[in-house]
């Protein structure tokens, strides 16, 4: 309520959202408001998620159907795309009944009496809170002096009497006023005929050159000439007037007229992780902005290298307040800003009692409020003894492993596998994939910001062989713990290696070690043994496997003729051979060819990529053998492939274009090469 009637009254509100607070749906409400006191809205962020997420809920249904609500998704051509179709559709839709303006007008008045009510409830809550804060202050500085100063005693004494003057405000009396409007069926029948109010403006005589915009056959032409039409200040007052609620995203918004033109109100989303350049397109349009974000969760991704970043901080005097690779939108305006209202939302609905409880004490000074219904979950520390070598860094093999038996044994129903490192990820979903297991893959932190599962596996991947500069760079970086943590609604598993941390670290209150005391604290043990001393990239799942993979797959973009596949059962090369059925042997990658513009691809080589194991394990030396016997019984080419050709381009264009031609006629050939 209190982001509402701020949002609605002060030039700049900010709000900090921490995780399972409701800010979706706060962000909604916000939304509403503005559309019901006729404020034009641009709602943007960094990417397309969070405005989806809002969009999601903007689905209200009347007795005369869905309500066709007057916003546009609007964002790169292929959003474009979208949206001009969307335009086109309303133009060959047939509404049920007409605005009735007098009516839309009789329920907004009503609605405006209910709202002053909780308007002036609101505004004696922030009066009394803020004359609190004073009295607070003007008596601490009374309690650090020892002289009696009588001007002093009287201005405590003159707020205190102004705060009992004012009426306290309870959450009964605020929610007494508050309906939702999906219950309120005049507010739906408002919303249902202002919507066409809005939308049948586009079949007015100013809006011709939209409609013949958007019936356009031709989806990039029809595109670019919206764009163009957009980024005139007149034309986008005609589409605002139609479609007061508009989503983007921050780069994109740079569309949406010139540098004249503005809106009632700008609403950014996870602002936190949006920088400092693209941040000020959509401000420069806002008349009034609502900043929402979380500075303790993930910050903005930048690709400007640090060095450069330090010469031209130096070089033109930029403060630490503004630092393009650490500042976000958020904080460096909170920071500059002492005057605009602040506003956390403290009441969390998402995780168990003990798995938010970490994120509460480390990030938010126990502020957040957790329903006294809320039960714990369940929290468990692997402590894996990361022992095997890898080819790549930020690697563990143990974690790797742990993670993919845990799946085995608990399903991965509404699991989600996250790690601060790509190349633990790759890890990850090689073991994965070798062992058939579908339907999740591990991500990196940034991919699940906003998301949330039943389970959340986190994997840290450091080793005694990690540099201290990774270990210290993870600690630097705190919010990834927050993150990750906080997408747990229930269950919360931390693989790691208790002694690495400790032995790397300078600090033994960092933030990984105090999320490994707690995990164990909360929950259960477990210690994962080391695997024997071996490199990892010799063997089947590979990290050079994974590279001759990679060379595949560059072959096949650049010809389309080629595509390539990887890890599959010869059960489904070869469908109707019943002797493999039963059997869960598998080809390390498929090439298949298309021979002509007119067939489809045939399955024609297959590959074993051959380690040191296969030479001296008999046992897989004879399964090579038998898959080769296997691809010469159907027709196909079998090839082993040793280690030390992992990355060799040429020598596969080579193979290809040897065995390819001897199959194909001329004309095919040009076409594959």
């Amino acid at each position: 309520m209190l982001v509402l009637y701020n949002a609605m009254k002060n030039p700049v509100t900010y709000v900090q959202g921490p995780p399972g607070t409701g800010k979706t749906q706060t962000l909604f409400n916000v939304v509403i408001s503005c559309y019901f006191n006729q404020r034009t809205t641009l709602i943007t962020t960094m990417n397309n998620k969070p405005v989806d997420d809002i969009i999601k809920k903007i689905q209200f249904t009347s007795k005369y159907g869905d309500i066709p609500f007057p916003f546009l998704r609007l964002g790169n051509m292929d959003v474009v795309k979208k949206a001009t179709l969307r335009i086109r559709e309303i133009y060959e839709t047939d509404f049920y009944g007409k605005p009735n303006m007098e009516k839309i007008e009789q329920i907004k008045a009503n609605t405006r009496d209910k709202n002053a009510k909780l308007s002036q409830m609101l505004t004696n809550y922030e009066k009394r809170k803020s004359l609190i804060q004073q009295e607070e202050f003007f008596q601490k500085i009374r309690e650090s002096t020892t002289d009696n100063n009588s001007r002093l005693n009287a201005a405590i004494e003159e707020l205190s009497k102004e705060i009992k003057e004012i009426p306290l405000v309870s959450d009964d009396q605020i929610m007494s006023l508050f309906q939702p409007a999906s219950e309120d069926s005049r507010y739906i029948q408002y919303l249902y005929f202002s919507s066409l109010a809005h939308l049948l403006k586009l079949r007015n005589p100013e809006y011709s050159r939209l409609k013949e915009i958007v019936y356009i056959d031709d989806d990039n032409e029809r595109a670019s000439e919206f764009t163009k039409w957009t980024r005139i200040d007149e034309n986008m007052k005609l589409l605002s007037d139609a479609f007061p609620i508009i989503f983007s995203t921050n780069i994109s918004s740079h569309n949406l007229g010139s540098g004249d033109f503005t809106f009632d109100t700008v609403i950014m989303d996870e602002a936190g992780q949006c920088n400092l350049a693209l941040s000020l397109i959509p401000i420069s349009k806002a008349k009034s902005l609502l900043l929402v974000g979380d500075e303790d969760q993930l910050q903005p991704v930048v690709v400007l290298l640090a060095s450069t970043n330090k010469k031209l901080m130096e070089k033109y005097k930029i403060s630490d307040h503004y630092n393009y690779c650490q500042a976000s939108i958020i904080s460096a305006m909170k920071n500059e800003d002492k005057v605009s209202k602040k506003i956390t939302l403290r009441y969390h609905y998402r995780c168990a009692k003990n798995i938010i409880g970490f994120s509460n004490r480390f990030f938010y000074d126990d502020k957040l409020i957790i329903p006294p219904s809320q039960e714990n979950g369940y929290l468990k520390f692997f402590d894996c003894k990361n022992n095997a070598r890898t080819e790549l860094s930020n690697q563990a093999l143990e974690e790797a492993t742990g993670i993919v038996e845990y799946l085995k044994k608990y399903g991965v129903e509404d699991t989600v596998v996250i790690t601060p490192f790509v190349n633990q990820a790759t890890l990850i979903n090689e073991l994965l994939a070798k062992e058939h297991i579908k339907n999740i893959k591990a991500a990196t932190i940034h991919s699940v910001q906003g998301n949330e599962a039943k389970t959340v596996l986190l994997s840290a991947a450091i080793s005694p062989r990690s540099a201290k500069r990774t270990l210290n760079w993870l600690n630097s970086h705190k919010e990834i713990v927050n993150v990750a943590i906080s997408r747990a609604k229930k269950n919360f598993i931390l693989f790691g290696d208790k002694e690495s941390f400790t032995r790397l670290s300078t600090d033994k209150d960092s933030i990984w070690n105090q999320l490994i005391r707690y995990t164990e604290s909360q929950g259960n043990i477990e210690v994962i043994k080391p695997l024997p001393n071996m490199n990892i990239g010799y063997s089947n799942g590979s990290i050079n496997e994974e590279e001759f993979f990679k060379t595949l797959s560059h072959i096949a973009s650049i010809h389309n003729a080629i595509k390539v596949e990887r890890n599959i059962l010869l059960k489904d090369v070869f469908p109707d051979d019943k002797e493999l059925q039963n059997r869960k042997l598998e080809f390390d990658s498929i090439i298949s060819i298309k021979k002509s513009m007119f067939s489809g691809y045939v399955r024609t080589f297959a590959f074993e990529f051959q380690g040191g194991e296969h030479i001296f394990d008999e046992s897989r030396a004879s399964c090579d053998k038998e898959k080769e016997l296997i691809c010469q019984k159907h027709g196909i080419q079998f090839f082993a492939i040793p280690n030390s050709y992992a990355k060799e381009y040429t020598f596969f264009i080579a193979l290809l274009k040897k065995y390819a031609h001897e199959a194909m006629s001329e004309g095919e050939q040009l076409s594959l090469f």
